[in-house]
């Protein structure tokens, strides 16, 4: 398998929309690029592996193209003017940015779209974008000149998440005159006589952004490198030391940064965080800041601890209850569990059993019963090649069949950043450790939030002689279906959308013997439970674990959220 081949299949595995593309010279000798394949279709689904191994040993030279938009979850600005990057390196409040190195020369920084992602677009900077339904060049691919497209150390996809799109250059696209690209850019930086101040204002900008020294250095030297000069190490340092002395003696709008950095926060964080994000800002003025961010209604304390904070989410979508519903996920599952309930659009159900209980013979059987008319994706995070293979064959189903119907990823966390919205998802296991199980149902609900016509399967262990997986209340508040694996009985925990309104699914049980690490064979019918579904605690956690948490975060928040999510 050659590099670039293993590199697609890479990005694919990252949930990327990717294609093979060209380069050629055109009649002026400018590098032009175009698809080797008609990509529509790829806008909204993933190639499959067999589909990228075909078209890359076909043309093993084949650049890497990923299509941008909220299908991949990925968008890109791209930049080839050194003013253009001065100009962008003003609106980002953010340090890490996954970050190529393009041709000639330029870079791509790497961002997560907005909902309802923008097109891409040319604007009079330079502050090129590619957004929905766009093509990006990727890392390792080789132009027709051989020049390389790469990523600069650290800042890989695979080493750093993108961030958000920052508001301000979505402000900025929507504001600007993409019909003006000859204008260039106001100012006219880095001329003659102007390259040292204008290095000094760029280095200065990404102070305040947060960029590392030694990621400003390299961004400065590309700057130097793109105007046809050999970096000069000491004047580069020069100009990075005097804007960390400048910014080191002024508040930069110390709560204008606290706030941009609180607005892309979800869920818990602490002061900690605020104080290592802006390294040079006062502790006792951020401090200070946060105390009146509460007084604000932007925050609130949570618990008892000392210094951690939860961002208030006012954030509200109103649903018109008048537009056209998607209707039901016609889905199979064991134990003609779809004569009992009904799957809709945006559904969790998560599948909760003990070590060898059947969770994951339940998950096999929901991708192979529904493989011919459902988009699946099947996500490990436990089981090698072999032992996959092992669980597969006895199924008696040709393992090129599971392969080219079945898209199988190896993942073993933050399952929210690839989960493919309008698929069949199917989750194997979700891993916990530490005091994860006090953050499972924010996992789940990053989940949730990220579905649209799609719907998720996700395992999780569960303790012995308990009803709930772990996480408790928590894993299944956001679940339309909750089952219950245990020494060979499946019992019906949590069913929301009954199949028929006057028989009632919750707490049904049905005993059943596990075959083959696959096969169902049920002992009788669905019947009533010979006991309650039990719920020992908030979050079905050990006794340890129930008194750190309560020394963490209060008793009061316990039962506060038990109470809020059971009323």
């Amino acid at each position: 398998m050659t590099k670039i081949l293993q590199e697609a299949l890479n990005y694919h595995d990252r949930g990327i929309s990717v294609i093979p593309m060209a380069t050629y010279l055109d009649e002026e000798g400018v590098v032009k690029k175009k698809p080797l394949v008609a990509w529509t279709e790829f806008q909204s689904r993933l190639a499959s592996m067999g589909e990228i191994k075909r078209w890359w040993t076909k043309d093993p030279r084949a650049l890497i193209g990923a299509v941008t938009g909220n299908f991949s979850n990925l968008c890109a600005v791209d930049i080839d003017r050194p003013e253009a990057l001065t100009h962008f390196a003003e609106l980002l409040t953010i340090s890490k940015i996954p970050t190529s190195a393009t041709p000639r020369p330029g870079n791509h920084f790497f961002f997560r779209p907005p909902q309802n992602c923008p097109g891409g677009n040319s604007t009079p900077l330079g502050l090129d974008f590619r957004g929905q339904n766009s093509l990006v060049i990727l890392p390792s691919s080789i132009n027709c000149q051989g020049k390389v497209y790469s990523w600069l150390p650290g800042l890989s996809l695979f080493e750093i998440e993108p961030p958000p799109l920052p508001d301000a250059y979505i402000k900025f696209i929507q504001l600007s005159s993409f019909s003006k690209k000859g204008e260039g850019f106001q100012g006219q930086m880095f001329q003659d006589g102007n390259r040292d101040n204008s290095l000094y204002h760029t280095a200065l900008c990404l102070v305040k952004g947060g960029m590392s020294e030694n990621e400003i250095y390299q961004v400065l030297a590309n700057l130097i490198i793109s105007w046809g000069e050999i970096p000069d190490p000491k004047w580069i340092q020069a100009k990075i030391e005097s804007a960390l002395k400048r910014q080191t003696g002024r508040d930069g709008n110390l709560t204008q940064q606290v706030k941009d950095l609180i607005s892309m926060t979800s869920g818990y964080f602490r002061a900690s965080r605020i104080y290592q994000e802006i390294p040079n800002g006062n502790k006792i003025s951020i401090r200070v800041i946060l105390s009146r961010l509460i007084e604000e209604g932007i925050l609130e304390r949570v618990g008892k601890e000392d210094g951690l904070f939860r961002r208030i989410e006012k954030d509200e979508q109103v649903i018109d209850i008048r537009q056209k519903s998607s209707g039901e996920v016609r889905l199979w599952m064991p134990f003609k569990l779809e004569e009992k309930v009904k799957i809709l659009p945006k559904n969790i159900i998560i599948i909760g059993g003990t070590p060898d209980g059947g969770k994951t013979g339940f998950c096999l059987n929901v991708a192979s019963m529904n493989r011919n008319t459902q988009n699946i994706f099947y996500f490990i995070s436990e089981m090698g090649l072999d032992e996959y293979q092992a669980r597969i064959d006895p199924m008696g189903i040709d393992r090129e069949e599971w392969h080219s119907k079945i898209t199988t990823i190896e993942r073993s966390s933050n399952f929210s950043d690839v989960i493919r919205p309008d698929a069949l998802n199917i989750i194997d296991y979700l891993e916990l450790s530490g005091d994860d199980y006090l953050k499972v149902g924010e996992h789940i609900r990053r989940i949730w939030e990220k579905l649209t016509t799609g719907v998720c399967f996700i395992a999780i262990q569960k303790r012995y002689g308990t009803d709930l997986p772990q996480g408790g209340i928590g894993a299944i508040e956001k679940a339309r279906l909750v089952l219950s694996f245990e020494r060979g009985i499946v019992k019906i925990v949590k069913a929301k959308n009954w199949r028929d309104g006057r028989s009632n699914p919750n707490g049904l049980e049905m005993g059943f013997k596990l075959l083959d690490g696959w096969r169902f064979l049920e002992s009788g019918p669905w019947t009533k439970a010979s006991q309650a579904v039990k719920i020992p605690s908030l979050y079905n956690e050990t006794e340890k674990q129930y008194k750190q948490a309560k020394k963490r975060i209060g008793k009061t928040e316990l039962v506060k959220e038990f109470e809020g999510i059971c009323s």
